[in-house]
């Protein structure tokens, strides 16, 4: 299962993060192993984008990679991020209840103090 995304410029990576909910919900939908979205929670490993990213030069955002990436003065590949953007789950919130998303809280918490994402 791949839980990064990376924009390469040279050897320096950029890491592109995104809503921490909405990002384990498409882990999931991506690993073709729909044993269930608690079941697979359950038995999944997943690290924290903070964790995954710790290494990268910048990160950007999903959500506003354009913008970004402009304020960095960088320009990305358009027509991968785009296609990138497209897997975005924006019905997210519906895969939870309050027992999921407690258990996806010790996950979730550093990126939503450290990126300022809620639910």
């Amino acid at each position: 299962m791949r839980q990064s995304i990376y924009i390469e410029l040279g050897d320096k990576k950029i890491g592109v993060v995104r809503n921490p909910y909405e990002r384990v919900v498409n882990l999931y939908r991506e690993s073709w192993n729909w044993c269930g979205f608690e079941k697979w929670l359950a038995k999944a490993e997943i690290l924290s984008q903070t964790e995954v990213y710790r290494d990268c030069i910048f990160v950007v955002t999903l959500e506003s990679w354009e913008s970004d990436f402009k304020a960095l003065g960088i320009t990305p590949d358009k027509k991968s991020m785009e296609l990138l953007y497209k897997k975005y789950s924006s019905d997210y919130r519906r895969w939870y209840d309050t027992s999921l998303k407690d258990m996806i809280t010790p996950i979730a918490q550093t990126d939503l103090d450290t990126y300022g994402y809620r639910f």
